[in-house]
């Protein structure tokens, strides 16, 4: 007998609806969205007609569907969230209710008080994804695998820093605004780097971590030529949210943990640094995270040191390719969350420790007399030391 043979049915494309087009969801999220076969890009609202304008050129999208009211409508899956994170709670909760996926830009929550006006927190859980792009790129996921594999033995000391010369965020952008972003750089690039700290945490490589110093300082904020040129806001303006700032944990074993992140930086050019120092050895990146070319080292590598053996080196390419492929796995990965056949890349009990460090490092940070750390200053200063993760 002759054997029938029927091609499965393709599945239905995930339907996103973009919400904040700005930047962010303009040169990096957009690309990848386009290019996924799994998604289709359905609907987009910006408060800005002139951004909103310019996204939905590029996305192909009809002027009906670049409303509120089209991003919430029933034949949407799923929706990205690139708004500022003083609205994140609302929206996700809303999304959640509405039995929509969201994939969410970091930080999703500034602090632990936002989580109560999410619902139901088994529902938010299953459907919401925090963006994890850092963890996502092909030399910090070497990294992290060294680490989760155990090869340098229990972790007895961390340091994690990113470093820019020319950082800050110009006139217009939520980051600068104290009411929107009080902790300033700490809400831009920290929860990047306590992002790696959650991952390793949830594969049980580190205990749980306790904040026990954190400071939040605002050293250049009359120099407005620090400005990031990636924005062109105009005009350019002071700010006096906390351009530097630090943490210090210790987790239950013993562990130190060192995080520092800074937007303006008067040693030339940006860099980023991992180390992670075991029992048996030690794992190391140098280079730049993220989307800058104003490096300060040509050097991209990964490194693992174990005692007795030679140590392993692996170099990268320079460059944003590597971050614009890490945002691609990071769509890649959402398709397949909310067709219930991928873990999120950054889960809700991840964010949620993220969000808990956060709040602890800004109500530490401001305990801190502003006498003698310098907070808030507007007065151009010494730059805070660097690192020893240099």
């Amino acid at each position: 007998m002759k054997q029938l043979h029927t091609r499965s049915k393709p599945k239905p494309r995930v339907r996103v609806a973009v919400i904040g087009t700005g930047w962010i969801a303009e040169k990096v999220y957009l690309p990848a969205l386009l290019s996924h076969p799994g998604i289709q890009v359905a609907a987009a609202y910006d408060p800005s007609a002139e951004v909103l304008a310019r996204f939905s050129r590029q996305a192909g999208l009809e002027a009906a569907t670049l409303d509120p009211e089209a991003c919430w409508a029933p034949d949407i899956d799923a929706v990205l969230l690139c708004t500022p994170p003083s609205v994140h709670a609302q929206q996700i909760a809303d999304a959640v209710t509405l039995g929509k996926y969201v994939l969410c830009e970091k930080p999703v929550f500034r602090h632990t008080s936002e989580l109560h006006q999410l619902g139901d927190l088994d529902a938010v859980a299953k459907r919401l994804m925090g963006s994890a792009s850092m963890r996502l790129r092909r030399d910090v996921r070497m990294v992290l695998q060294w680490i989760n594999k155990g090869l340098i033995g229990p972790l007895e000391h961390v340091r994690l820093g990113w470093w820019r010369e020319k950082g800050v965020p110009s006139a217009g952008s939520w980051r600068t605004d104290p009411q929107h972003a009080p902790m300033g750089v700490m809400e831009d690039l920290g929860p990047h780097l306590l992002d790696l700290l959650a991952s390793l945490m949830s594969n049980r490589t580190l205990n749980k971590l306790h904040v026990t110093s954190a400071t939040s300082l605002c050293r250049y904020g009359y120099d407005v030529e620090r400005s990031a040129s990636w924005f062109n806001c105009e005009p350019r303006e002071v700010y006096v949210v906390p351009d530097q700032a630090s943490a210090t944990f210790v987790s239950d074993t013993g562990t130190k943990v060192e995080v520092e992140v800074c937007w303006a930086n008067d040693l030339p050019g940006d860099h980023c640094s991992l180390w992670f120092q075991g029992r048996d050895g030690t794992v190391a990146f140098k280079g730049l995270l993220g989307l800058s070319n104003l490096r300060r080292s040509s050097e991209q590598s990964c490194s693992l040191e174990i005692e007795g053996r030679c140590p392993e080196i692996h170099h990268f390419p320079t460059g944003p390719e590597l971050q614009m492929q890490a945002f691609a796995e990071s769509i890649n990965v959402f398709a397949g969350f909310c067709r219930g056949v991928r873990r999120a890349a950054s889960s809700y009990s991840e964010i949620s420790l993220v969000t808990k460090w956060l709040t602890d490092i800004q109500e530490i940070s401001r305990s801190v007399p502003a006498a003698t750390a310098g907070m808030f200053s507007l007065k151009p200063s010494s730059v805070l030391r660097p690192g020893v993760a240099e």
